[in-house]
């Protein structure tokens, strides 16, 4: 048995996807989230907004990738594997509609951000985005 005195951490992550036309943008993740110009929260949702862009996967690579895609066969296999059922399905409508779908991962153990929504749960529905983070996994 090994006991350990100095400092342990649990660490946590969120699972991401999101929908849109092409690459995201800060500028229509801000105004989805409901930030206004004035809005002292805007500073916040665009560093959340830096966080995922740097998290972020294109799932056309995901699925490719050796530690996401060795169980999914397409884009809509893996974001119910790594998401859910329901969004998968909302994933294939995006994609029969010609929308992109990215995927990626926040950590606990990021920046103070990333750390904070990650260990929130969180959905973003808005015509010209789709943010589900709504799996946190502790």
């Amino acid at each position: 048995m090994k006991i350990r005195f100095d400092f342990v951490t649990n660490s946590s992550s969120t699972s991401f996807v999101i929908m849109c036309q092409g690459q995201p943008s800060k500028q229509t993740f801000v105004a989805a989230m409901g930030a206004r110009k004035s809005s002292v929260l805007k500073p916040l949702f665009e560093d959340l907004f830096e966080v995922l862009k740097s998290k972020m996967k294109n799932a056309k690579e995901a699925v490719h990738d050796r530690r996401r895609g060795r169980r999914a066969k397409s884009i809509v296999d893996l974001v119910k594997l790594e998401i859910s059922k329901a969004t998968g399905q909302r994933a294939k409508e995006a994609l029969a509609s010609g929308q992109e779908v990215w995927i990626g991962e926040l950590d606990s153990d990021g920046s103070p951000v990333e750390s904070f929504f990650c260990c929130e749960s969180f959905e973003i529905d808005h015509p010209q985005l789709y943010v589900d983070a709504l799996r946190c996994t502790w």
